[in-house]
Parts: C-alpha cells; sequence; structure tokens
C-alpha cells in the first residue's frame, strides 16, 4: 500500500515500487483507460511520441499550448509527461516515471517532504519560489480541499481530526481503491476506535486491494475479535486475500472454532503454505514461514525458516529479533542475548536492535545494560517516539521519575497527540507533586479526546487531589 518508505505521503513513488500502484490512484485509470492505450502491448514502447501521445484523449489546442503549461513550445517544461509524470531513477539506470498523472504540488512539498515535479527540473530552485509561480498562473483549482497527502500526513501525526477525515475516505466509494485500503491500514496502525466496524464493512468490498488491506488492519485487534471480524471472508478466494488470511489467523487454535471454520482456515493455511513455499531463496519468504510457524505453535520449524532467513541474508533484522524472542520464550535468555548481539555486530546502530536487547536485560533483571540499550534505540530511532516512550517508562520504573518526564517532553514534541505520552505525563507529574504540569497534560488529554471514560477520570482525579 500506500506507506513509507515505498511511497511518499501523498502516494508519489520513493522506493523501487511497481508502476501499477501508481497508475491506480490516477483519474486515468478510473476514466477507464489501460496500459495499452498507451503502450504497444508486445514491446511495451510508447504508440505515439511526445506530447501527441496524450493528445489522442486530451485536446492539444487546450493542453499543448503555453497558456496550459507556461513553458516554451519544445522545451523539455512543455511535454506532458515532465509536469505529470515526473522521473526517478533506480539502480543509477532504471528510469520510471511517476504513473499516478498528478498536478504538481509545489506548496506541499515544505509540509510533507514529497517532491514536486517544478523543483526536480529547476533544480537551483526553492519549493516556495514554485508554489509562487503555480499561483501566478492562476491555477486556483488547487486549493478546493485537502489533497490525500495532507490527509495522510496528519494522519500519521496522531491527530484526532485526521484520523476521522482518513476514516471518511476509507469508505468513500468515489475514489480509487489503493487510496481506501491504504487509508484503512492507516487506521489499523493508529487504533482507531471504529476499526472492528470498518473492517466489518471493508471485507464486503467487490475490490480484492480493500478486502486484503482490511485483513491487515485486523492485526491491530486481539486475535478473538479479529478472528470474528474476519469470519465472512473465511471463503475468499482471491490470493492476496488468502495469504493475508493466513497471517492473521494463523494463531487461531482449529479445535477451538467450529468444524467448517476449521476446515475453511486448514485450507487458507495450506494455500499459503503452497504460495511461499516457491520462493523459498528470498529472505523474506523465510521470515514470514517463521513468523507463520511460530504462532502455529510449531517452534522448530519456526527456529529453522529464521535460521535460513539469516543465512540468505545475515542483514535480516526482524528474524533475529524474532529468533531471540522465541529462544526467550523457551527459557533460553542467553541464547536470546546471542542472538541480538550478533546482529548488533553487524548493524550496531540499528534502534530496533538495541531496543530488542534492552527490553531482554530488562526482563531479566540487568536493569543498567537495559537502561543503556533502550536509550541508545531512543537516540537512534527515526520519525517516531515509541522507543523513546519505553524508555521513560523504564526510567520511572526504577524511580527515575524526573528523568522519565523529560524523556517523555522530547516524545512528545515528535508526536503531540499520543495518547500514551500525554498519559504518561499527566501521571508521573501528579506522582511528583508537578500539580500545575500534571493538570496541563490531562487537559490536554480530554481536549483531543474527550469521549474517552478514563482521561476523564484521570482529569477529574487529578483537579480534585492536586487542589487538596
Amino acid at each position: 500500500m500506500l506507506s513509507p518508505p515505498l511511497y511518499h505521503a501523498d502516494g508519489q513513488i520513493r522506493d523501487e515500487v511497481y508502476v501499477y500502484g501508481s497508475f491506480i490512484q490516477s483519474k486515468m485509470y478510473a476514466a477507464g483507460v489501460v496500459c495499452t492505450n498507451c503502450h504497444e502491448p508486445h514491446s511495451s514502447q510508447l504508440v505515439a511520441e511526445g506530447n501527441a501521445l496524450c493528445g489522442q484523449c486530451h485536446n492539444p489546442d487546450s493542453f499543448d499550448t503555453p497558456d496550459h503549461h507556461h513553458h516554451v513550445v519544445g522545451t523539455s517544461g512543455s511535454r506532458c509527461v515532465n509536469c505529470h509524470m515526473p522521473e526517478q531513477t533506480y539502480m543509477g539506470v532504471d528510469r520510471r516515471r511517476d504513473h499516478s498523472m498528478r498536478v504538481p504540488r509545489p506548496e506541499l512539498s515544505e509540509t510533507l517532504g514529497s517532491p514536486n515535479a517544478c523543483t526536480q527540473c529547476h533544480q537551483d530552485q526553492t519549493d516556495a519560489w514554485a508554489a509562487e509561480a503555480v499561483e501566478d498562473w492562476a491555477h486556483a483549482p488547487q486549493r478546493i480541499k485537502p489533497s490525500i497527502g495532507e490527509l495522510f500526513s496528519e494522519a500519521r501525526s496522531g491527530a484526532p481530526d485526521g484520523i476521522r477525515a482518513l476514516a471518511g475516505l476509507a469508505i468513500n466509494s468515489d475514489v480509487n481503491g489503493i487510496w481506501r485500503a491504504s487509508a484503512t491500514e492507516e487506521l489499523g496502525l493508529q487504533g482507531f476506535v471504529g476499526l472492528e466496524t470498518l473492517i466489518a464493512r471493508q471485507v464486503e468490498s467487490p475490490d480484492p486491494i480493500i478486502r486484503a488491506s482490511a485483513v491487515r488492519a485486523s492485526t491491530a485487534l486481539p486475535l478473538v475479535r479479529r478472528y470474528q471480524s474476519l469470519r465472512p471472508i473465511l471463503g475468499d478466494t482471491n490470493r492476496s486475500v488468502v495469504t493475508e488470511l493466513a497471517t492473521a489467523l494463523s494463531g487461531v487454535p482449529l479445535d477451538q472454532i467450529p468444524s467448517d471454520d476449521a476446515l475453511a482456515l486448514e485450507k487458507i493455511f495450506q494455500t499459503y503454505l503452497e504460495i511461499e513455499l516457491q520462493d523459498l531463496d528470498l529472505p523474506a519468504v523465510q521470515a514470514r514461514l517463521g513468523n507463520f510457524y511460530l504462532a502455529r505453535g510449531d517452534l522448530q520449524a519456526a527456529e529453522a525458516s529464521y535460521q535460513a532467513a539469516l543465512s540468505i541474508d545475515p542483514l535480516t533484522v526482524g528474524s533475529y529479533i524474532n529468533l531471540a524472542d522465541l529462544k526467550r520464550v523457551q527459557g533460553d535468555e542467553q541464547h536470546a542475548r546471542w542472538v541480538l548481539r550478533e546482529a548488533l555486530d553487524l548493524m550496531p546502530s540499528d534502534p530496533s536492535l538495541l531496543h530488542a536487547l534492552g527490553l531482554l536485560e530488562a526482563r531479566t533483571g540487568d536493569y543498567d545494560n537495559a537502561l543503556t540499550y533502550l536509550k541508545e534505540a531512543a537516540d537512534l530511532g527515526e520519525g517516531g517516539s515509541q522507543y523513546r516512550y519505553v524508555y521513560a517508562v523504564a526510567l520511572h520504573d526504577l524511580g527515575q521519575v524526573s528523568e522519565a518526564i523529560e524523556q517523555l517532553r522530547i516524545a512528545l514534541e515528535r508526536s503531540r497527540y499520543s495518547e500514551d505520552i500525554l498519559y504518561a505525563l499527566a501521571a508521573y507529574s501528579f506522582e511528583i507533586a508537578r500539580y500545575a504540569d500534571a493538570r496541563a497534560y490531562a487537559q490536554q488529554l480530554v481536549s483531543f479526546y474527550p469521549d474517552n471514560d478514563a482521561y476523564l477520570r484521570l482529569n477529574r482525579r487529578i483537579k480534585t487531589l492536586g487542589q487538596e
């Protein structure tokens, strides 16, 4: 789906992805345009040269003119594709155009960090310069409503209004399936309160992209509720949906569900294994199989798959972490520690490995080393605040409450809407008699989430006891 690091916030290509993911975002796709309208089906070559390709559908008298493209005829800037399908080069040789065929939005680049066609060509100019130029062209329709990039950016920041807007996008049948599917997955990541209701709706969609994303989003639910949400599509035959179902429901005990459901799941699991076993030379496949076997309770097969993934690619971070956790569950904490340290020898600055080792040391009672690793993970973690939040909780639990509050304040700068961070700040501040701070954080929490009874109770408690 349209998630980082594969795509920019607005859905433009970023990493090496299939062109199809861009194309199905486009108005052309929605209008019924297909690949062969522009590409010869056997050679993949273009069926026309230059702007004549777009002129098959778009009136050249209206669009292939300086009044529209604002560049000198015959120059690079006058080519339709250079403004609406900017190019990105992968591996130094593979030049691909973004097939979402969008209007350039330079005014969003500074806030979203997404590229725009203007400054990709005018590399000596700024995004602000480009935005002013577009405004001078009087292209006012750009500002009629928030862009898709703005909706996703707000939701990923945790903003309650942004999450509600994204929920509206997820169920909007007037927009393309990949936007709706991506919104559904993001709502799962954000812990959207209406997630079960949303999943119940999305699994009924005729679009398999939306159904598969609903299954992925369901992994945010506890296993029993997840199973109940996905029961209506246990008979789905779409390959993508089946593989997602196998992953999401791999932990379901077949002897504790109705026999018809058990038979359907057995078939799903068998199909999933048939698909995955075709590509055992890929480390990602081995890692996924390890997770599947672990959830099914086959620890020996899980360990073998994780080891296979690491033998193919020794930099498969997730396999080290999952293998270490498997060993910890088996009671072999020394082996778990050895696995993580071996990984850190190869990748000493990987925050997820440092975080995992910090948690392991905390569980074994080595609190000094635990804090060291958790702090390193917090300092190295990019973009998010979860590692710093965990580090702060560890500091608090070891009696270093003031230090914990300082770390939470740093985390709040990145995640100002985080319920966990705000709740901890309010509770910890109250604990050490910083009543004014506690009230401020609690009031901020209930202003963002006015319907949460737990937060309302905390706020009342702080107001009452803080005045005694």
